[in-house]
């Protein structure tokens, strides 16, 4: 299995993400006006990297499972219940992080297993990681870009509680909860290190994807937390490039400058490659 013991290749991602609706991630804390404060950087909105990640791993898991690939790109469906598996025709996708007593082994059994082949985690636990191992690929907090000097505006929604029997409202049961109003772009970062063929074939799925658009945050049935990649650029360093060469040398003697991908058709060109390996036409 691909580990983090020796540094094969970095890329860096810059997205730009516009948001086509207000957002609510919550700070977990009440404020003068609102039963649920939105979570702030600076007085700025803030998507913090862990909500970006789970958005993004559920819309890849989603997209890797409909393209029914478990020989070539397994997705274990994290936290699935077997019969779940089961109905996606997914049997036999079986991943140490849903292993319920590998935690249980003592610390050289358990990396005694991690030192088998690539099979022993699916491929989206090694991308995004799991609890038996950090994943390969980091997403950072996403914040305004602040383009023109536009400032995060808030405001203040309503909601009610439903009475799970009658399917009404629930008396009494009113509260307020705070959203990031549509706005300025977003500016989020990810990162990946010792990429393999199939992060490449599953880094162009999520890519597409998210020029689609995804849902982040809470509240999404409302309609809240949709927004969508614009554009991004890439810079890196890999010896093994899939568009020019640059090796870790060559990255410290630039005094740790990645290199930019000049052509971003190139290098969507080069992943769209590794995506036909593992999904033929």
């Amino acid at each position: 299995m691909q580990t983090f013991a020796e540094l094969k290749n970095r890329y860096v991602i810059q997205c730009t993400l516009a948001s086509e609706a207000a957002i609510h991630v919550g700070s977990g804390e009440a404020s003068d006006t609102a039963d649920s404060a939105a979570l702030r950087q600076a007085d700025r909105a803030l998507l913090p990297g862990s909500s970006m990640r789970g958005a993004l791993r559920s819309l890849l898991e989603r997209a890797v499972v409909s393209l029914r690939l478990p020989a070539k790109v397994k997705p274990c469906v994290l936290y699935a219940e077997p019969e779940t598996l089961a109905g996606l025709n997914l049997p036999g996708v079986e991943c140490l992080a849903n292993d319920t007593g590998f935690p249980k082994l003592s610390a050289e059994e358990q990396e005694r297993k991690l030192a088998g082949d690539d099979e022993v985690l699916c491929d989206l636990c090694q991308l995004f990681g799991s609890t038996v191992m950090a994943g390969r690929l980091k997403t950072l907090d996403a914040t305004p870009a602040m383009a023109g000097g536009a400032e995060s505006i808030f405001a203040v929604r309503h909601g009610v509680g439903i009475n799970r029997d009658t399917h009404t409202a629930q008396e009494h049961i009113k509260y307020e909860f705070e959203v990031a109003e549509k706005g300025p772009d977003y500016s989020f970062r990810l990162e990946i290190e010792n990429a393999t063929e199939r992060d490449f074939a599953l880094l162009y799925i999520l890519l597409m994807e998210m020029q689609q658009g995804f849902a982040v945050g809470g509240k999404k049935n409302q309609g809240l937390g949709r927004v969508r990649m614009t554009g991004y650029t890439v810079s890196y360093f890999d010896p093994q490039s899939m568009v020019e060469p640059y090796s870790l040398r060559e990255f410290l003697v630039a005094r740790g400058a990645l290199k930019p991908v000049e052509n971003r058709a190139d290098f969507e060109t080069q992943l769209a490659a590794y995506f036909e390996q593992v999904c033929p036409a």
